[in-house]
Protein backbone atom coordinates (compact mmCIF):
# COMPACT_ATOMS: atom_id res chain seq x y z
CA UNK A 1 0.00 0.00 0.00
CA UNK A 2 1.42 3.53 -0.86
CA UNK A 3 0.72 6.64 1.08
CA UNK A 4 0.75 9.36 -0.76
CA UNK A 5 -0.57 13.08 1.26
CA UNK A 6 -3.57 14.60 -0.09
CA UNK A 7 -2.54 17.96 -0.50
CA UNK A 8 -3.68 20.05 -3.68
CA UNK A 9 -0.54 19.81 -6.40
CA UNK A 10 -0.63 23.53 -7.83
CA UNK A 11 0.38 23.03 -11.51
CA UNK A 12 3.36 22.35 -12.78
CA UNK A 13 5.48 25.10 -15.12
CA UNK A 14 7.73 24.47 -17.59
CA UNK A 15 11.48 24.84 -16.84
CA UNK A 16 12.21 27.05 -13.51
CA UNK A 17 13.95 25.26 -10.88
CA UNK A 18 14.63 21.66 -11.43
CA UNK A 19 13.48 18.79 -8.68
CA UNK A 20 13.86 15.26 -9.00
CA UNK A 21 12.34 12.07 -6.62
CA UNK A 22 15.94 10.66 -6.17
CA UNK A 23 14.15 9.39 -2.94
CA UNK A 24 11.78 7.02 -2.72
CA UNK A 25 8.41 7.90 -1.73
CA UNK A 26 7.08 6.99 1.83
CA UNK A 27 5.50 3.82 1.59
CA UNK A 28 3.89 1.75 5.17
CA UNK A 29 2.21 -1.80 4.83
CA UNK A 30 -0.87 -0.60 6.85
CA UNK A 31 -0.23 3.00 7.97
CA UNK A 32 1.54 6.45 8.25
CA UNK A 33 1.77 8.71 10.62
CA UNK A 34 2.26 13.00 10.01
CA UNK A 35 1.72 15.77 12.36
CA UNK A 36 -2.39 17.38 12.36
CA UNK A 37 -6.01 15.66 11.64
CA UNK A 38 -6.11 12.20 13.31
CA UNK A 39 -7.50 9.58 11.18
CA UNK A 40 -7.78 5.94 11.54
CA UNK A 41 -7.46 3.16 8.70
CA UNK A 42 -9.18 0.07 10.49
CA UNK A 43 -7.46 0.25 13.97
CA UNK A 44 -4.36 2.14 12.76
CA UNK A 45 -4.20 5.72 12.81
CA UNK A 46 -2.74 7.94 10.47
CA UNK A 47 -2.45 11.75 10.14
CA UNK A 48 -2.54 14.67 8.00
CA UNK A 49 -5.33 13.70 5.57
CA UNK A 50 -3.62 10.81 3.60
CA UNK A 51 -4.38 9.55 0.44
CA UNK A 52 -4.02 6.14 -0.19
CA UNK A 53 -3.92 4.17 -3.47
CA UNK A 54 -4.48 0.35 -4.40
CA UNK A 55 -5.35 -0.06 -7.20
CA UNK A 56 -5.39 3.33 -8.54
CA UNK A 57 -8.47 3.85 -6.25
CA UNK A 58 -8.20 6.70 -3.75
CA UNK A 59 -8.97 7.53 -0.29
CA UNK A 60 -9.20 10.73 1.65
CA UNK A 61 -9.75 11.43 5.83
CA UNK A 62 -13.10 13.10 6.56
CA UNK A 63 -14.26 13.25 9.92
CA UNK A 64 -11.66 11.41 11.16
CA UNK A 65 -12.08 8.24 9.03
CA UNK A 66 -11.07 7.02 5.53
CA UNK A 67 -13.61 8.05 2.78
CA UNK A 68 -13.65 6.87 -0.52
CA UNK A 69 -13.08 8.90 -3.29
CA UNK A 70 -14.38 7.47 -6.50
CA UNK A 71 -11.14 8.85 -9.04
CA UNK A 72 -8.98 6.68 -11.14
CA UNK A 73 -5.77 6.95 -12.61
CA UNK A 74 -5.08 5.58 -16.22
CA UNK A 75 -2.65 5.25 -19.10
CA UNK A 76 -4.21 7.54 -21.58
CA UNK A 77 -4.27 6.47 -25.60
CA UNK A 78 -5.45 8.41 -28.74
CA UNK A 79 -9.07 7.23 -28.36
CA UNK A 80 -8.74 9.54 -24.98
CA UNK A 81 -8.09 12.97 -26.87
CA UNK A 82 -11.32 13.91 -26.35
CA UNK A 83 -10.91 13.67 -22.65
CA UNK A 84 -7.52 15.44 -22.87
CA UNK A 85 -7.42 17.82 -24.88
CA UNK A 86 -9.88 20.19 -22.70
CA UNK A 87 -7.14 19.49 -19.70
CA UNK A 88 -4.67 20.87 -22.02
CA UNK A 89 -5.85 23.92 -23.42
CA UNK A 90 -6.89 24.55 -19.77
CA UNK A 91 -3.67 24.27 -17.91
CA UNK A 92 -2.06 26.43 -21.37
CA UNK A 93 -4.28 28.78 -20.48
CA UNK A 94 -3.03 28.75 -17.13
CA UNK A 95 0.15 29.67 -18.32
CA UNK A 96 -0.86 32.90 -20.08
CA UNK A 97 -1.84 31.03 -23.85
CA UNK A 98 -4.40 31.48 -25.92
CA UNK A 99 -7.28 28.74 -26.19
CA UNK A 100 -6.16 26.62 -28.83
CA UNK A 101 -7.98 23.75 -29.32
CA UNK A 102 -7.35 21.79 -32.37
CA UNK A 103 -3.66 22.64 -32.43
CA UNK A 104 -3.80 21.32 -29.16
CA UNK A 105 -5.28 18.66 -30.51
CA UNK A 106 -2.76 17.81 -32.97
CA UNK A 107 0.66 18.08 -30.56
CA UNK A 108 -1.16 15.30 -27.99
CA UNK A 109 -1.97 13.19 -31.20
CA UNK A 110 1.62 13.42 -32.41
CA UNK A 111 3.03 12.79 -29.01
CA UNK A 112 0.77 9.54 -28.70
CA UNK A 113 1.31 8.24 -32.17
CA UNK A 114 4.88 8.36 -31.85
CA UNK A 115 5.26 7.20 -28.44
CA UNK A 116 6.86 10.42 -27.65
CA UNK A 117 5.26 11.19 -24.25
CA UNK A 118 3.15 9.05 -21.74
CA UNK A 119 0.06 10.56 -20.26
CA UNK A 120 -2.08 9.59 -17.14
CA UNK A 121 -5.53 10.68 -17.10
CA UNK A 122 -7.79 11.08 -13.60
CA UNK A 123 -11.19 10.40 -14.04
CA UNK A 124 -14.14 10.49 -11.53
CA UNK A 125 -17.82 9.95 -11.93
CA UNK A 126 -17.91 13.67 -14.05
CA UNK A 127 -14.92 12.36 -16.34
CA UNK A 128 -11.76 13.77 -17.13
CA UNK A 129 -10.44 15.76 -14.18
CA UNK A 130 -6.79 15.66 -14.21
CA UNK A 131 -3.95 14.63 -15.98
CA UNK A 132 -0.09 14.31 -16.37
CA UNK A 133 2.49 14.13 -19.09
CA UNK A 134 5.91 11.93 -19.41
CA UNK A 135 8.62 12.79 -21.98
CA UNK A 136 11.07 10.45 -22.15
CA UNK A 137 14.52 11.15 -21.71
CA UNK A 138 18.42 10.04 -20.41
CA UNK A 139 21.15 10.57 -18.56
CA UNK A 140 24.75 10.86 -20.08
CA UNK A 141 26.19 10.91 -16.41
CA UNK A 142 24.04 7.95 -15.28
CA UNK A 143 23.46 6.12 -18.44
CA UNK A 144 19.99 5.38 -17.74
CA UNK A 145 16.82 6.42 -18.52
CA UNK A 146 15.52 9.26 -16.95
CA UNK A 147 11.53 11.09 -17.77
CA UNK A 148 10.63 14.94 -17.74
CA UNK A 149 7.63 15.30 -15.52
CA UNK A 150 6.67 17.98 -17.78
CA UNK A 151 2.71 18.78 -17.57
CA UNK A 152 0.43 18.42 -14.39
CA UNK A 153 -3.09 19.99 -14.07
CA UNK A 154 -6.23 19.03 -12.25
CA UNK A 155 -9.28 21.16 -12.97
CA UNK A 156 -10.14 23.35 -10.23
CA UNK A 157 -13.47 21.80 -9.33
CA UNK A 158 -11.31 18.41 -8.44
CA UNK A 159 -8.39 20.35 -6.64
CA UNK A 160 -8.29 19.35 -3.00
CA UNK A 161 -8.63 16.09 -3.32
CA UNK A 162 -5.61 14.51 -4.06
CA UNK A 163 -5.75 13.58 -7.40
CA UNK A 164 -2.59 15.70 -7.93
CA UNK A 165 -0.93 12.94 -5.75
CA UNK A 166 -2.22 10.22 -7.61
CA UNK A 167 -1.35 11.36 -10.67
CA UNK A 168 2.12 11.78 -9.32
CA UNK A 169 2.10 8.19 -7.70
CA UNK A 170 0.82 6.82 -10.66
CA UNK A 171 4.04 9.07 -13.02
CA UNK A 172 6.53 7.27 -10.31
CA UNK A 173 5.34 4.23 -10.49
CA UNK A 174 5.21 4.18 -14.61
CA UNK A 175 9.39 5.60 -13.69
CA UNK A 176 10.27 2.58 -12.01
CA UNK A 177 8.61 -0.13 -14.16
CA UNK A 178 10.48 1.39 -17.34
CA UNK A 179 13.69 1.29 -15.69
CA UNK A 180 14.01 4.91 -15.14
CA UNK A 181 16.50 6.67 -12.36
CA UNK A 182 14.26 9.16 -11.64
CA UNK A 183 11.59 11.91 -12.24
CA UNK A 184 12.57 15.66 -13.15
CA UNK A 185 10.32 18.44 -13.15
CA UNK A 186 10.22 22.26 -13.41
CA UNK A 187 7.86 25.03 -10.98
CA UNK A 188 8.03 28.25 -10.59
CA UNK A 189 10.07 29.59 -8.51
CA UNK A 190 7.21 31.55 -6.87
CA UNK A 191 5.08 28.77 -6.45
CA UNK A 192 5.74 27.55 -2.76
CA UNK A 193 2.77 25.63 -2.63
CA UNK A 194 3.84 22.94 -4.97
CA UNK A 195 7.29 23.14 -3.85
CA UNK A 196 6.06 21.99 0.05
CA UNK A 197 4.03 19.13 -1.83
CA UNK A 198 6.89 17.73 -4.08
CA UNK A 199 9.33 18.19 -1.00
CA UNK A 200 7.02 16.33 1.15
CA UNK A 201 6.53 13.42 -1.08
CA UNK A 202 10.30 12.97 -1.57
CA UNK A 203 11.14 15.33 -4.52
CA UNK A 204 14.53 17.00 -3.85
CA UNK A 205 15.54 20.47 -4.97
CA UNK A 206 18.58 20.82 -7.43
CA UNK A 207 20.54 23.21 -5.96
CA UNK A 208 23.92 22.46 -7.75
CA UNK A 209 22.76 23.24 -11.47
CA UNK A 210 21.43 26.02 -12.92
CA UNK A 211 18.53 25.74 -15.98
CA UNK A 212 19.45 28.18 -19.39
CA UNK A 213 17.28 28.40 -21.78
CA UNK A 214 17.69 29.78 -25.84
CA UNK A 215 14.95 30.67 -27.82
CA UNK A 216 14.74 29.71 -31.42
Amino acid sequence: MEIQYDEFLALNAPGSRLLSNRRSMTKASSYATQRDNDCYVGSHLVRRRPLLRDGGSIQRCENGRMQAVNVQVREATSADLDLIVPLFDAYRRFYRQSSDLPNARSFLQARLDHREATIFLALDESGAIGFTQLYPSFSSVSMARIFILNDLFVSSGARGKGVGSALLAAAAEFGRQSGAVRLVLGTETTNTVAQAVYERMGWVRDTSFYTYELTL
